[in-house]
């Protein structure tokens, strides 16, 4: 970028949502919210100024961040031009957009009778369906105007058990640009399952077993490969991974890609953040490291290519990330993989990261809901019960994926995981 010259991004985001909440089987709240907002980044000598607002007042936001250019971070990279190449990208459906209050409070009490129909009296079931839609454009002074609109319908059920000396919290999530009953109900169907398996609990063998992941745990689970990947994290120092761009750190049976161009997905988009052309990006393949997540400022600093990768909102700059990760399948299948088992657990959601060292790979995830094998078949609850490990060690010995797919949160697209061997820890021993 030439540092005589002054270059100037505008960053707008323009949002609407309909929340209807459901508290304890009851109708709770409902209000529509819009916002809006503007992030402007001033380039300038070499530097970076940065301000944002919400008052649209232009002038005064251009001040501002003229005023921040001083402090602001060295910038020696060029913004992309008008003339870059963008995929389509089509996660816009209007119809969901004018979807009613009445429409959300009709299907809320679809699931809540779901529930009531199960008879599980000891169930207290709160839900939250919402449909909105969110618009980004981004503009600057050599020539790029881009603008990307997505629609979805989100939906939250949270359903507890509360026994003495045992508390049950099962969470269903869904969501997608175009609102889809049939797949919400079908949400419920799986937690009814999940409620019905959870009946009866035993304490987990605390030593190491083979553990079978769903893929709901996967963001968990490889959030230390994401903080490895990190451009800021290679740009601090702190990442394992800097320096080791064409080595192999996992088998070769891994292979982890970032897809902004999948169809049907609320994560997808036709360009990052900054204005990039995205495409599916490979992280990690075949096993290989390939690049990090990569902004225009990490990419000038690491002296690599950037990697379409900067997420932001209007209040701040832009950070390295992920649109939507996509994990390689294998190929066999959940059950195939099941039924090898003798002993083991299941795990289909965890409650968090616990006390560990998640840049160096290192994972202790809580078991929230999860289930003993025996011979190939799923047993009681397990629970009280924490998993233990190093991700990157995982990947490199005994494990396997299976064929089929899954893409529970809307931000991680991969299969179920099986590890032959991993440390099991009660509870409080």
């Amino acid at each position: 970028m030439n540092k005589r010259k002054v270059v100037e991004e505008i960053f707008f985001q323009e949002g609407y949502s309909l929340p209807v909440v459901f508290k304890s089987g009851k109708l709770h709240s409902l209000e529509a919210r819009r916002h809006s907002g503007w992030g402007m980044r001033i380039f300038k000598g070499g530097r970076e100024g940065f301000s944002s607002t919400t008052s649209g007042d232009m002038d005064d936001l251009r001040r501002r961040a003229s005023a921040n250019l001083p402090f602001g971070p060295k910038a020696d990279y060029s913004l992309p031009q008008k003339d870059e190449r963008y995929r389509r990208v089509s996660n816009y459906h209007a119809p969901t957009t004018r979807t009613s209050e009445q429409e959300l409070i009709d299907l809320g009490k679809k699931i809540l009778s779901k529930f009531s129909r199960s008879r599980r009296k000891d169930v207290a079931v709160d839900v939250d369906l919402r449909t909105g839609y969110r618009k980004t454009r981004i503009t600057n002074s050599l020539g790029l105007d881009k603008t990307h609109r997505k629609s979805y319908f989100r939906l939250l059920i949270m359903a507890t058990r509360a026994k003495e000396g045992d508390l049950l919290r099962l969470w269903g999530f869904n969501i997608s640009p175009k609102m889809d009953e049939a797949s919400a109900l079908k949400t419920v169907d799986h937690m009814l399952k999940q409620l019905s398996l959870c009946e009866r609990n035993i304490k987990p063998p605390t030593r190491r077993i083979p553990v079978l992941f769903s893929p709901r745990v996967l963001n968990e689970l490889l959030h230390p490969i994401a903080a490895g990947l990190s451009g800021e994290n290679w740009v601090q120092g702190v990442s394992p991974l800097r320096g080791r761009i064409g080595e192999q750190v996992t088998h070769e049976s891994f292979s982890l890609h970032d897809n902004p161009l999948m169809l049907h997905e609320v994560a997808s988009s036709p360009f990052d953040d900054e204005g990039l052309p995205t495409a599916r990006r490979p992280f990690i393949e075949n096993g290989m490291l390939i690049s990090p997540t990569l902004t225009l400022a990490t990419a000038s600093q690491l002296k690599l290519p950037p990697t379409a990768s900067a997420k932001r909102s209007y209040k701040g700059r832009p950070s390295g990330g992920s649109f939507l990760l996509e994990v390689s399948p294998g190929s066999r299948s959940f059950k195939e993989m099941l039924s090898e088992i003798d002993e083991g657990i299941y795990v289909e959601d965890v409650s968090g990261g616990g006390q560990a060292n998640t840049i160096a790979g290192e994972f202790g995830l809580g078991v929230r809901v999860g289930f003993i094998i025996k011979n190939g078949r799923l047993g009681p609850r397990v629970k009280d019960c924490m998993i233990v490990g190093n991700i990157y060690e995982c990947l490199k010995g005994d494990f396997e994926m299976s064929s089929e797919r899954e893409n529970p949160w809307g931000i991680i697209y991969g299969p179920y995981i099986r590890f032959d061997s991993l440390t099991i820890s009660g509870k409080g021993r």
